[in-house]
């Protein structure tokens, strides 16, 4: 059975870390029967794969190109924009 995580996100804050701690909990409390898998929509958890990896907590790329580097994510106006 798998677990599809997705969590979008501009900026890092605590959603990382908390996205990250919720996959390997459900691994570990289900003796590594349910496999947990994050969904990168633009390339937001490329800079995450290191931990990922360590974690054994797999993710599905959506799109081929890293969109996340041209996405704006300072101002209100212009994250509601994109």
């Amino acid at each position: 059975m798998n677990i599809y995580y997705w969590s979008p996100y501009l900026s890092k804050v605590a959603t990382t870390k908390a996205v990250i701690n919720s996959a390997e909990s459900i691994r570990y409390f289900t003796n590594n029967r349910i496999n947990t898998l994050l969904i990168n929509a633009a390339g937001e958890w490329d800079s995450e794969k290191k931990i990922l990896d360590e974690k054994k907590i797999s993710i599905i790329n959506i799109c081929k190109k890293n969109y996340y580097d041209e996405l704006p994510r300072y101002g209100f106006l212009d994250s509601l924009i994109c």
